[in-house]
């Protein structure tokens, strides 16, 4: 195959649906991919949770990574970025220290441990890119035998290249990573957050500093830093061409992650096996593209936006780039025979149990913290992915009454709004507080980056 004819190939792989896209910007040039080869490492604690099923989580990182490479194909990223995966290792008694789950001194030690790797391999196994996907529920020590369990990443800013730095870690235990690993790996690539030092609206992408509902587009601004980035030949390692063979060529899986993984499986590996995917003709229920909500008994909670290609509507509507479309993408026709007994097994290991030495263990997580929104902070040259808030809102599900700001405690009706105020108040008063630590967007001190915000629904 030509150079022009894999640009076409992966021109076709999905058609870009130019009417999806929530800002106008220009169709991308056509003239140079730039490849990311990339090496995944699974760490044992991830590993554990599908012990005896590992080809069922190589699907799952497969379809994560897909989603990944959908991401960077939207319509507003003008610069074409092809994610290859040159090396997939699953972990069990070796790799770096994870430290027992220290975000900072498990991504220094990762980093570390795969540039030392990297020198020892043969070409062709060499990559661009590390990524640790991890089973740890990852913190940040914040002093004072304090921890802070509500991170999910940490990345280097302007790392990519650079053998020792171009390396991030993630929390891999669900579909949340497909959104996770695609903003660090921006910040790899030299972007940086959304309305930090720039106009870009802070509260609408998929590189503001919190995530939310529809943030999944790029911005004009990270599309400046990004060209910036790779016009001052910083990403050189990225202009040679590479294709992807085997089992690590998420291509081959032949269908769009929300196609193998319906919203219902997205649910349970977010939340746990007793969700179920929710949509309803009320707001914020009524697009599960823009952020799927799951529902457990009559509570419903918000986990990610639906992956591509989940079905959104009647007559076949799919997700696509944030909006439910009617559109049919373009997709090689790669099959696997078994393919869906593979997901059927995956499936049922999600609704029921996971594996950890042996024990089976539930995968759903503590109440008291499903899904929270998680935040991060910046270290010297690192740029945290963190949800949209510390404190997490679960949204009571309309039947019947208003849907109110609470934590499980009975329904607020019109009559309470001095609850509501006192609400607002303590939301107002956190955020005061934390705007008060002091925060330096210079890469040479490392800072905090997070400025939690509490979205009251009535």
């Amino acid at each position: 195959m030509n150079e022009e004819d894999r640009k076409k190939a992966f021109q076709e792989y999905l058609m870009i649906n130019e009417t999806s896209n929530e800002i106008n910007r220009p169709k991308r040039s056509l003239a140079k991919i730039y490849t990311i080869e990339t090496a995944i490492f699974v760490d044992s604690s991830l590993a554990q949770k599908y012990d005896g099923h590992l080809d069922d989580l190589q699907r799952l990182i497969m379809s994560i990574m897909n989603e990944v490479q959908l991401i960077y194909e939207y319509s507003s990223m003008e610069t074409r970025i092809q994610i290859v995966i040159t090396k997939l290792e699953i972990l069990r008694n070796e790799g770096p220290d994870d430290a027992e789950g220290d975000i900072d001194q498990y991504l220094d030690n990762f980093c570390l441990w795969q540039a030392k790797l990297h020198r020892a391999e043969n070409w062709a196994q060499r990559w661009d890119h590390a990524l640790m996907l991890t089973g740890l529920d990852l913190y940040k020590d914040i002093g004072g035998g304090k921890k802070n369990k509500k991170v999910l990443g940490l990345a280097w800013v302007n790392g990519m290249c650079k053998p020792t730095y171009s390396c991030t870690l993630n929390e891999g235990k669900s579909f949340e990573a497909s959104f996770v690993i695609a903003h660090e790996m921006g910040h790899s690539l030299g972007i940086l957050h959304d309305g930090r030092s720039n106009n870009c609206d802070a509260d609408k992408f998929i590189m503001s500093e919190k995530t939310g509902p529809g943030k999944i587009n790029w911005s004009p601004c990270s599309n400046v830093y990004i060209t910036n980035f790779l016009s001052r030949g910083h990403g050189r390692c990225l202009e040679n061409v590479a294709m992807a063979t085997g089992e690590l060529d998420f291509r081959r899986l032949g269908r769009l992650p929300g196609e193998q993984f319906p919203p219902n499986i997205q649910c349970q590996l977010a939340l746990g096996s007793q969700y179920k995917a929710y949509v309803s003709s009320k707001e914020p229920f009524n697009n599960i593209c823009r952020e799927l909500w799951c529902l457990s008994g009559s509570w419903a909670t918000p986990a990610h936006p639906a992956l591509e290609g989940s079905q959104c509507g009647p007559d076949d509507r799919r997700c696509y780039q944030g909006s439910c479309s009617s559109g049919r993408v373009k997709i090689q026709e790669a099959q696997e025979s078994n393919i869906n007994n593979h997901f059927n097994r995956l499936t049922s290991l999600s609704q029921s149990t996971s594996f950890n030495g042996g024990q089976l263990i539930p995968l759903n997580r503590p109440s008291s913290t499903p899904w929270n929104r998680r935040w991060n902070r910046n270290r010297t040259g690192f740029r945290p992915f963190r949800r949209k808030s510390s404190i997490n809102p679960f949204y009571s599900l309309p039947n019947p009454g208003p849907i109110i700001y609470n934590r499980r405690r009975p329904l607020i009706d019109s009559n309470h709004a001095s609850q509501l105020d006192s609400l607002a108040g303590m939301a107002k008063s956190i955020k005061a507080r934390l705007m008060a630590i002091k925060v330096n967007n210079q890469l040479t001190s490392p800072i905090l980056e997070t400025l939690p915000t509490v979205k009251l629904q009535c």
